[in-house]
C-alpha cells in the first residue's frame, strides 16, 4: 500500500489540567474518530480496498512550549469491493507535533506501524489544531479542559 489519507474528522481531547498548566507542560488524552481512503493510482495499492471509517487513542504531551510528542493506537474496518465483510485494520504510531507561535494549531509527522491486508511501516505528515471548547467551561468544571481536535493526514509507506 503506498499512499493512503486519513481524515481525523472529529476527536475529543482531555487535557490534564490544561488551562492551569504553562503550555510547556500540558498533557492530553483523546478519542478520536477517523475516514480513510486509499490512493487509487498506486500500483502496489491492493485495488479492492475502498474506503473505511475507524477509531482510536492517543496520549500527548508537549515537552516544549512549541513541541510535544503523542503515541496513538486505532483500529479500523475497511469497505473490501465486491465482498460483504469489511477487512479488519490496526495502527500503532508515534508522531512529533509542532506547534508554531505558541498557538494551538500544529503540524506532525511520524512513523506507524499498520496492519492493512499485510503489515506495513509508513511514514506520515499532517496538519491539526486544538480547538477550545469555550462556553461549555462555564456550566460545567470539566469541560474547561477538553478541546476538539481536528486533522488530516497523509501517509507513505516505507517498509
Amino acid at each position: 500500500m503506498k499512499k493512503l489519507l486519513v481524515l481525523s474528522a472529529l476527536a475529543l481531547a482531555l487535557g490534564a489540567n490544561a488551562q492551569e498548566q504553562p503550555k510547556d507542560d500540558y498533557k492530553w488524552v483523546a478519542g478520536f474518530g477517523e475516514y480513510y481512503t486509499a490512493e487509487k493510482s498506486s500500483e502496489d495499492s491492493p485495488n479492492f480496498l475502498k474506503n473505511g471509517f475507524g477509531g482510536g487513542i492517543e496520549a500527548g504531551f508537549k515537552f516544549l512550549p512549541e513541541w510535544a510528542l503523542r503515541l496513538e493506537g486505532s483500529y479500523l474496518e475497511i469497505d473490501v469491493e465486491n465482498e460483504f465483510l469489511d477487512e479488519p485494520a490496526s495502527r500503532i504510531g508515534l508522531d512529533a507535533l509542532y506547534f508554531p507561535s505558541d498557538d494551538y494549531f500544529y503540524v506532525f509527522g511520524g512513523l506507524k506501524h499498520t496492519k492493512i491486508h499485510d503489515a506495513d511501516i509508513m511514514a506520515n505528515i499532517g496538519l491539526g489544531k486544538h480547538w477550545q471548547v469555550g462556553k461549555l467551561g462555564e456550566r460545567w468544571d470539566f469541560a474547561n479542559n477538553m478541546k476538539i481536535v481536528t486533522e488530516m493526514a497523509a501517509y507513505q509507506s516505507i517498509g
